[in-house]
C-alpha cells in the first residue's frame, strides 16, 4: 500500500484487486471519518494486493492505520497532517515526514518490522524509542527542534525492529 497527498476528492483509492470497501461517516454536516478495507480478509492473504491511497494536500488531516504485514509507503509530505497513529504487523514501512504546521505527532507500533523515516530538508523533529531489540540509525532529533513551533514529533513503540532516520538533503 501507498499513501500520499495529492487527492481531488475526499479519498481516492486505485486497487489491484478491486477489493476495497470505502464507507464515511457524517457529523455536524461534515465528514468526520472515512474508513478503508478489504472487501475480504480471508487467509491466505492475497501478496498481489496494491492499494495506491490519496488523501487531499488542502485539507487537515488525521491518520490511524492499522496495517498489518506487508509493504508500506507513507509519503506525508504534501499531507497537511495533523497527528498519526500507525500499528503494522512484521513489515517493512517507510514514511516520509510531513511539513508541519504546530507540533505534528505521529506514533508508531509494530514487532519485527524495519522502519524507514525520511525527513525532509528544513523539517524538524524528534524521534523517541521504547521497546527491546531495536536497531536505530540516524540522528534522533534536529538540531532546533526544542524552540521550533512547526516540528513533527515522532514516538516509535517497537520489538525487534529497525529503524533507519535519514534526513534528505
Amino acid at each position: 500500500m501507498s499513501l500520499t497527498g495529492g487527492a481531488n476528492d475526499l479519498v481516492t483509492v486505485i486497487s489491484s484487486r478491486q477489493d476495497v470497501q470505502l464507507s464515511s461517516a457524517v457529523a455536524g454536516g461534515q465528514v468526520a471519518s472515512v474508513t478503508l478495507r478489504p472487501l475480504s480478509e480471508s487467509f491466505p492473504f492475497n501478496s498481489d494486493r496494491r492499494w495506491n491511497v490519496q488523501v487531499p494536500s488542502d485539507l487537515p488531516t488525521a491518520l490511524s492505520l492499522s496495517l498489518g504485514a506487508g509493504n508500506f509507503s507513507l509519503d506525508l509530505g504534501k499531507v497537511q497532517l495533523t497527528r498519526a497513529t500507525i500499528s503494522t504487523g512484521a513489515s517493512d514501512l517507510k514514511i516520509t515526514a510531513p511539513r508541519p504546521r504546530g507540533d505534528v505527532t505521529i506514533r508508531l507500533s509494530g514487532r519485527a518490522s524495519s522502519i524507514t523515516l525520511e525527513i525532509p530538508t528544513a523539517v524538524e523533529y524528534r524521534v523517541s524509542v521504547d521497546g527491546a531489540l531495536n536497531s536505530i540509525t540516524g540522528p534522533m532529533q534536529s538540531a532546533a527542534y526544542a524552540a521550533a513551533v512547526d516540528r513533527v514529533s515522532i514516538s516509535v513503540s517497537a520489538g525487534a525492529t529497525s529503524i533507519d532516520i535519514r534526513q534528505q538533503k
